[in-house]
């Protein structure tokens, strides 16, 4: 087989993509049975009996979950897994890790589940009611003023008063406050060190999960 042309892809030569101006030996086609050549573009067509053929490999495709979500009052729970990440209206909940999640806010929740052989399954949306959670959440998570400038004040539900953790994440994910309290009933939270942007605010223990956010701005 002879070619020439401008070699674009060192199809013709090794020369490193230089133009072929007249037609060369092309020695390194083994196996090839047809060729179609064209002005922009050259096709080779191997044959079976003159090409290497791999031996047969087995691929066992694991299953991805599926997960499902389903609610007991403001409780959405989901198929077991090893891992899992809920979202609030298409955004990550920090923190949100574990198979139940409580919502206290209306919105759109999914949930990303991963099983033991690391595959990812995402369920469809779940829409939640601000009506019937508010209905539901007698005890819930009330924080105050917000937008807040210097001092935030946040009432912590009675159900959990006793022992929990309070964690603040940036809109970049990252951990700003975390402290583990016990019989506090408020907390006020000092915010002169925080920049001005919208905050996510968690508090949980091992049983409960309360979460909210606030937007802290400048004081002019």
């Amino acid at each position: 087989v002879f070619g020439f042309g401008n070699n674009t892809e060192d199809q013709l030569s090794s020369a490193s993509g230089l133009t072929v101006p007249t037609p060369e030996y092309i020695n390194d086609l083994d196996g090839v049975g047809y060729i179609e050549a064209g002005w922009s573009s050259s096709h080779f067509l191997f044959t079976e009996a003159n090409a290497c053929v791999s031996t047969t490999v087995t691929v066992n495709v694991s299953a991805t979950p599926v997960p499902v979500i389903t609610a007991n009052g403001d409780t959405l729970s989901t198929i077991a897994g090893t891992s899992y990440q809920w979202y609030f209206n298409g955004n990550i909940i920090p923190g949100a890790t574990n198979q139940t999640h409580v919502a206290n806010a209306g919105g759109e929740y999914f949930v990303e589940v991963t099983n033991a052989l690391g595959c990812t399954g995402t369920s469809a949306v779940y829409t939640v009611s601000l009506a019937n959670v508010e209905d539901i959440l007698a005890d819930r998570l009330s924080i105050y003023p917000n937008p807040a400038s210097n001092q935030l004040t946040v009432e912590v539900p009675e159900s959990i008063q006793s022992s929990f953790n309070l964690v603040i994440y940036d809109h970049m994910g990252r951990i700003v406050y975390n402290e583990e309290m016990s019989n506090k009933a408020d907390i006020q939270i000092d915010l002169h060190e925080f920049e001005s942007g919208v905050y996510h605010l968690i508090l949980h223990n091992t049983e409960l999960h309360f979460d909210t956010r606030f937007v802290r701005i400048d004081e002019n």
